[in-house]
């Protein structure tokens, strides 16, 4: 079997049915028919409605073909099946109403595993959870009958609406917390209580909603109504103004409206209440504007919507509506009759011709105004963006005219991958299972949900896969096979742009030529037991000892040596590297490892300005490894790897202390190569004047060649003693004592 169906709390039976064999990860022998084994499950999942199936097929088709007009072509019908599947479910789900994006989980193991679990030095996405000690106390102090506090209230509210800082997303005991706050008139809590009451977030029956509670709501949070708010808005860009100029005023409201107060009372006149909101459009439209120039994003996706006829070509004839409010029947009682409840079943339209069809500038001002959304990250203005995109739009009667949105199947797919990268509800809850797994200590669990994630393209997940493969953690697959597929997964994550990634796919080549493996001494320190054990052998004429050096060789080496018997013999040496097809091609191996190991450490450096990319190209360009050797490309990569570090912490002092470091051995290095250059044309020099016409005749320049009889034994100890090979082991001595002093010395601290 193979390492799905992977099973997540709360999923369903059709959420947890995809299926990948196992030798399309481990990379087998037939891996043309085990692909299409894959993708033949993924096709049938993404048929039966498996987002996640749909979104890996339609990943793994966009990094086959690329990222071109093929590519696109081939995986937009899948990422926009994933995108409308995941949309209908937020939509249906009481939590989420597809107003609210699920959160997602994006701790970097990795990171968590070099800075520690609660270091400073952790990003915000890979701090600890909240402790449910704090959560508690927060609860406390918000729930307190007679001195409720407005601030905990509102920060559980947050908490529990987001789904922040490991805190379940939980939109019922958001909505309690926010009304708490808005008891107590705090402007922001009014806003989102009042739209939770509108859409019934957190509600399991729509009809539990109360717009006309939602109505005082708004009104808390926009004192002085429409002409109120833009006035203070007004005022606090008069004031941004005077402080932009070092002017210091205290005229005007100190506060503005709460933009989702704004963005509530537009959608009222929108819909209208009986007997407490009249409905206008062109007034919602104002509140609506007014709502996007203060930052809201759902007041500009609600206005893009009513440019596009949004609740302005329909009527409502509901008969039961009718009948309701012929008998006069009071809504004091802050519930809303059937008829007026959106998504209700008994909500029924008959559709009212205007004079035209939305114009073309109607479909372009709409497209600007879910741009402005979807730049917030506004699930419903992506889905639109990628609806109106994927199909285009043209005049419904002149249809050789020009469209009215042209089709684009780039950005169709970009808002659509947005939806399953950023918004999908398994993606969600696989990622949230997958840590909660790993801090309890189920790594293979743990392991088997970030797989299925990254399978999906979440790069997060990717990176978090690739960490527990590293980590010995393979699932029943051989090291050989655990190796490729982390390999695999630390490409795809680098293909994204993950900084971590690219360094690690970096050093996977870098150490895998074998131009950086130690010298053959260096065992001797390392293995010195298999080594006395060879040499045993050896001395005993076992033939044994040759086959155990050559594997030790080939393990250094890093990967598997290519067979084949040379061309040239080893004991007159006069074959070149030009004379010799395996070792002209084991070397263009060698360089074509070290050139790979450049690229990755380049696209970290030039993407994300990592310190470590800098310093590893530096050495890259100081010796020439996969790089043409330069001293001041190098001196720059140094410089910049010290100027990279973003914040002046210990670890600044840390990489300027390796900097300088590097920056007084390639000065060495570099005086070294200028006295190797001059003496080769020295050399070379008198070579030249020695083979000239004028010198002595043959003979007598073979009796003057250098006689190997004439050196004596210390003659050759002084050669090695005095070599470069030995000067550079005392330095590295030296560096090594000076970095061991610096440790000692920061411990002691």
């Amino acid at each position: 079997p193979g390492v799905w169906p992977v099973s997540t709390t709360g999923l369903s039976a059709n959420e947890t049915s995809l299926f990948v064999p196992d030798d399309l990860l481990d990379y087998p022998a037939d891996k043309e028919q085990s692909s299409r084994e894959a993708w033949l499950n993924w096709h049938m999942s993404a048929m039966d409605g498996n987002v996640e199936a749909a979104a890996a097929l339609g990943y793994r088709l966009l990094q086959r073909e690329g990222h071109n007009k093929d590519g696109c072509e081939a995986a937009l019908p899948y990422y926009e099946a994933a995108a409308h599947g995941i949309v209908d479910q937020l939509e249906a789900h009481i939590h989420s109403r597809a107003k609210v994006v699920p959160p997602q989980d994006l701790h970097s193991l990795p990171e968590m595993h070099m800075h520690g679990g609660t270091s400073s030095q952790l990003s915000s996405n890979s701090k600890p959870h909240e402790s449910p000690e704090a959560v508690q106390y927060l609860r406390m102090r918000a729930m307190h009958p007679t001195d409720a506090d407005v601030h905990a209230a509102h920060n559980l509210a947050q908490l529990h609406h987001y789904g922040l800082r490991g805190v379940e997303m939980n939109l019922t005991e958001a909505l309690q917390y926010y009304e708490i706050a808005a008891e107590k008139n705090l402007w922001e809590a009014s806003g989102q209580a009042g739209k939770f009451h509108v859409w019934s977030l957190g509600m399991d029956n729509p009809k539990d909603r109360k717009l006309l509670k939602a109505h005082r709501l708004f009104k808390k949070g926009t004192p002085g109504g429409l002409a109120g708010c833009k006035a203070r808005l007004k005022d606090a860009r008069k004031r941004q103004m005077h402080q932009a100029n070092n002017v210091i005023t205290i005229s005007g409201s100190s506060h503005i409206c709460d933009h989702p107060s704004v963005n509530g009372m537009g959608l009222l006149y929108l819909m209208g209440v009986p007997m407490v909101v009249p409905r206008d459009v062109s007034i919602a439209q104002q509140w609506f504007q007014l709502g996007m120039e203060m930052g809201n994003m759902d007041a500009a996706y609600n206005l893009g919507m009513v440019k596009l006829g949004w609740k302005t070509s329909w009527k409502d004839i509901d008969e039961e509506s009718i009948a309701t409010q012929k008998n006069g029947i009071s809504v004091e009682d802050g519930t809303i009759p059937s008829f007026m409840m959106e998504g209700s079943m008994s909500f029924k339209y008959r559709h009212v011709q205007h004079s035209s069809q939305p114009s073309a500038s109607d479909y372009l001002t709409a497209l600007s105004d879910f741009t402005t959304a979807a730049n917030k990250g506004h699930l419903q203005a992506h889905h639109m963006l990628g609806l109106l995109y994927s199909n285009g739009i043209t005049h419904p009667t002149q249809v050789k005219s020009k469209p009215f949105v042209k089709r684009d199947c780039s950005k169709a797919l970009q808002h659509y991958s947005w939806i399953v990268e950023e918004a999908s509800l398994p993606l969600s809850k696989r990622t949230t299972t997958a840590y909660n797994q790993y801090m309890a200590g189920d790594n293979e669990g743990a392991l088997r949900n970030y797989w299925m994630a990254a399978e999906t393209g979440h790069a997060i997940s990717q990176v978090n896969a690739a960490f527990l493969l590293d980590r010995g953690t393979c699932l029943g697959m051989t090291p050989e096979k655990c190796r490729r597929a982390s390999l695999r997964l630390w490409k795809a994550a680098a293909a994204q742009g993950h900084v971590e990634a690219a360094l690690k796919v970096g050093d996977y080549f870098y150490y895998k030529s074998p131009y950086t493996t130690p010298p053959s001494w260096w065992k001797w320190i390392l293995f010195p037991e298999r080594e006395i054990v060879a040499l045993w052998k050896r001395i005993m004429g076992s033939g044994e000892s040759d086959v155990a050096l050559e594997k030790a060789d080939t393990a250094w080496g890093g990967d598997e040596e290519e067979t084949g018997a040379s061309t040239c013999g080893a004991e007159d040496d006069t074959c070149s590297i030009e004379d010799d097809p395996t070792r002209k091609r084991r070397v263009a191996d060698e360089d074509l490892q070290l050139s790979k190991a450049a690229q990755y450490y380049r696209m970290a450096s030039v993407q994300h300005k990592s310190p470590r990319a800098h310093f590893n190209l530096g050495f890259l360009y100081e010796w020439g490894l996969g790089l043409k050797q330069d001293f001041p490309l190098a001196k720059r990569h140094y410089d910049l790897a010290r100027s990279s570090v973003a914040d002046e912490t210990s670890s600044d002092e840390a990489t300027d202390a390796a900097v300088s470091m590097a920056l007084w051995c390639m000065k060495l290095h570099e005086q070294a190569v200028k006295l190797s250059v001059s003496y080769s044309e020295w050399r070379s020099s008198r070579q030249v004047a020695s083979d000239s016409p004028n010198d002595t005749t043959e003979a007598a320049r073979e009796e003057e060649e250098y006689d190997p009889e004439d050196v004596t034994e210390i003659d050759v100890i002084l050669k090695h003693v005095l070599s470069w090979e030995s000067l550079l082991i005392v330095i590295l001595t030296y560096l090594l004592s000076i970095i061991f002093s610096y440790r000692a010395t920061q411990r002691r601290r």
